[in-house]
């Protein structure tokens, strides 16, 4: 039996037929997907010796066409309850062709040539009444197997993004709301000094900077917070140049803890947390 005539070889296909090849698979996406941000992670004080960046940035976003795989669930260990709480481990494929990729992505950031490990993929619509942003964690390159000689996908691994102070500052209200939804807040009791805080402004000493969230006649409420706050230097505004020192750090809690998934928990009946429950810690 003789091979196919209207192509050269499985593996050596002409340029033609790969391009029509990727048109189709561009287009099953185009009708079956959805528009995903993709936001590029920008790397502010990588450490070499530990291969981390303690605090990372979002500072841009871009738009492109991606097909969820696993449409039955997400995969992964979901939600589960653990000595530490309420964890969301919540997993999801994503598949983008390489050829849209390249328009979108690339395009936009010329640096970044294939979907990065690390990278934020935030969902294009609200899941459980909440932006959900997921960390890319593998990218498979080779899962459709040079079909007609060429690869024409990314089949992207992604997981729950985990927040760790990290800034968002992409120009979009609803996923820039991220970091101040997720990132802890310090309230300052302020001693000597003059001005007023502009809420929004950044605010810094010498090895310590943090964004005001919120200014109260001596008190101090901040976030975002790099470095550590010394109580002998005076904080200085950018904007409204006020300066103050500090009295005291008075407490560093969620920004949005009446909305935390352990508070929802304690006030629900799943579990019993009376002092009558011997497994409550009460």
């Amino acid at each position: 039996m003789a091979t196919n005539s209207f192509f050269s070889d499985l593996y050596t296909a002409t340029t033609m037929d790969q391009v029509l090849f990727d048109d189709l698979i561009t287009e099953s996406i185009q009708i079956h997907g959805r528009d995903f941000s993709y936001l590029p992670r920008t790397l502010t004080n990588f450490d070499s010796f530990f291969g981390e960046d303690a605090v990372s940035a979002f500072n841009d976003i871009a738009t492109v066409e991606m097909y969820l795989e696993n449409v039955t669930g997400w995969q992964g260990d979901e939600k589960f309850l653990s000595k530490f709480g309420l964890e969301i481990r919540d997993e999801a494929t994503l598949i983008v062709a390489r050829s849209r990729f390249r328009d979108e992505i690339t395009a936009a950031f010329p640096d970044i040539e294939r979907p990065r490990e690390g990278d934020v993929v935030v969902f294009p619509h609200e899941v459980d009444k909440r932006t959900r942003a997921f960390e890319i964690s593998y990218v498979d390159g080779e899962s459709v197997f040079y079909q007609l000689g060429e690869l024409y996908i990314w089949k992207l691994k992604v997981r729950n993004f985990e927040y760790n102070g990290e800034s968002f500052d992409t120009g979009v209200p609803s996923i820039d709301a991220y970091e101040t939804t997720n990132s802890l807040a310090t309230v300052l009791d302020l001693a000597v000094g003059t001005g007023s805080y502009v809420v929004g402004e950044t605010v810094t000493q010498p090895f310590w900077s943090a964004t005001v969230v919120m200014y109260v006649a001596g008190m101090l409420t901040v976030t975002g917070t790099v470095g550590d706050v010394d109580p002998t230097v005076a904080i200085v505004g950018s904007t409204s140049g006020a300066s103050w020192t500090i009295e005291d750090v008075v407490t560093t809690t969620a920004q949005d803890s009446g909305n935390a998934d352990n508070k929802y928990i304690e006030e629900s009946d799943i579990v019993d947390f009376s002092e009558k429950n011997p497994f409550s810690g009460t």
